[in-house]
């Protein structure tokens, strides 16, 4: 990923980062749940959703991006051991157990499915994954 990318994103995010906290807090996620934020990008959605599910919970970060995945870690390394995680992987195939998670958060999903090529297995599947996210 590349300065410019960075850079990018985190004015982005910067730039969002009030309404998104107001979606969060909107939600009531309960305390000390366990969550996933599936296309978490650069991982700054899933820190706002740790903060949201503290003391004790925790939220899984996953994206299909490689070099995301690696920006998140370096960003959130001294948070990350007790309020969340970072995979790398795809919502078509979930790199998890079953019942893993007590709660779903997808905010930027939908721009990634441009390189799917069967849209109606990915809602077929976003939906399911919506259903048993409790």
């Amino acid at each position: 990923m590349s300065d410019s990318e960075i850079h990018t994103y985190e004015t982005y995010y910067q730039f969002r980062k009030p309404l998104i906290r107001l979606m969060i807090n909107f939600l009531y996620l309960p305390k000390n749940t366990v969550g996933l934020d599936a296309a978490c990008g650069i991982g700054h959605i899933t820190r706002l959703l740790a903060d949201a599910v503290a003391p004790n919970g925790k939220v899984r970060g996953l994206d299909i991006n490689e070099n995301f995945i690696h920006y998140a870690f370096q960003c959130n390394r001294t948070e990350m051991q007790a309020k969340m995680d970072f995979k790398q992987g795809t919502i078509l195939k979930l790199p998890f157990e079953s019942n893993s998670f007590d709660w779903l958060w997808s905010m930027d999903s939908p721009h990634s499915i441009l390189n799917v090529p069967d849209y109606y297995a990915f809602f077929t599947y976003t939906a399911f994954i919506g259903t048993v996210a409790k």
